[in-house]
């Protein structure tokens, strides 16, 4: 398939790396977006579609280690060995990239190290060692991305602790941490996929999701055909009672993952959890909004795909 015809508009995502190939260069900005998307096994294939025109290409390893390590949907990870091989080669193809490809692909490097470590432990290193890469960087918006992603994953979908009725708190010093990067890092950039993605998880639990929704907005068109962004904010529109648009969210978030099926021909693999997830959130929300006859469609329509 050329560059041409991976038509999936996934809107201007991507980010400049060390490489002379421009067909390389190309690809690596769609196998970006696709991170952002959550779509980590076309992620993947995509930053090997990368290496195929410019095999030294540092930041495609370092890709690709990143969609099978953990996620906060997914913290055992696709693939913790196959990452662990993919970043020992950006290391050793690490010489010649910029000083923030390094410091990126070396963070990684303390998440997946040669030898056996305990995961808790090299979670930890990870997020230290991106917490000094974000600190050099405070201006980068994808490294507030990957760094706030690594400290949700040291407590995934319990970043806040409901005490009482009504009493709210962070469940660990992280929490604040990283809303506190989310919310600086969104001045900088209110648009950015990543961020608004996060910053709804990082909310959505918490005693206030209603911050959320002007980054649940920005979200709603930001990445056309990616069919999890899509779907994002609904997550905040359940929350503050918006069950209609909960519902058309996840029905361009359907719309979109089936266009993605139909080029890619990748019907059945970890990303149908979220593609089913889509179908499955369009029948909550139309079940609160009274919706019966769309709320069956769905449920028939999901039923359909699953044996």
């Amino acid at each position: 398939m050329s560059i041409e015809d991976y038509n999936l508009d996934l809107s201007d995502l991507g980010k400049p790396v060390t490489t002379d190939s421009e067909v390389a260069q190309a690809w690596f900005n769609k196998a970006f977006a696709q991170l952002y998307c959550f779509n980590h096994e076309e992620c993947a294939r995509l930053f090997g579609i990368v290496l195929e025109h410019d095999p030294n290409l540092a930041m495609a390893h370092w890709g690709i280690a990143y969609c099978l390590i953990g996620n906060y949907n997914n913290p055992g990870g696709l693939d913790m060995a196959g990452a662990r091989t993919h970043i020992l080669q950006a290391v050793e193809k690490s010489e010649n990239v910029s000083d923030l490809e390094k410091d990126l692909i070396n963070a990684m490097a303390t998440r997946l190290p040669a030898e056996e470590k305990e995961e808790g432990e090299a979670l930890k290193a990870y997020v230290n060692a991106m917490r000094e890469v974000y600190k050099k960087y405070p201006q980068d918006t994808d490294v507030a991305a990957v760094f706030v992603e690594s400290m949700m994953q040291l407590s995934p979908w319990h970043l806040w602790t409901q005490r009482s009725l009504g009493a709210v708190e962070p469940t660990m010093p992280e929490t604040l941490e990283l809303v506190e990067v989310l919310e600086t890092s969104l001045q900088i950039d209110p648009h950015h996929p990543a961020l608004c993605h996060l910053y709804i998880h990082a909310m959505e639990l918490g005693p206030e999701p209603k911050k959320a929704l002007p980054y649940a907005d920005n979200l709603r068109v930001r990445v056309p055909d990616s069919g999890h962004l899509r779907h994002m904010p609904s997550h905040i529109d359940m929350w503050v009672g918006q069950y209609e648009e909960a519902i058309v969210a996840n029905q361009l978030g359907v719309d979109a993952d089936e266009k993605m099926v139909a080029l890619t021909g990748s019907e059945s693999n970890f990303y149908k959890f979220y593609r089913m997830h889509n179908y499955h959130f369009v029948v909550w929300a139309a079940m609160f909004d009274g919706q019966y006859s769309v709320a069956m469609d769905y449920a028939r329509r999901c039923a359909a795909q699953l044996d």
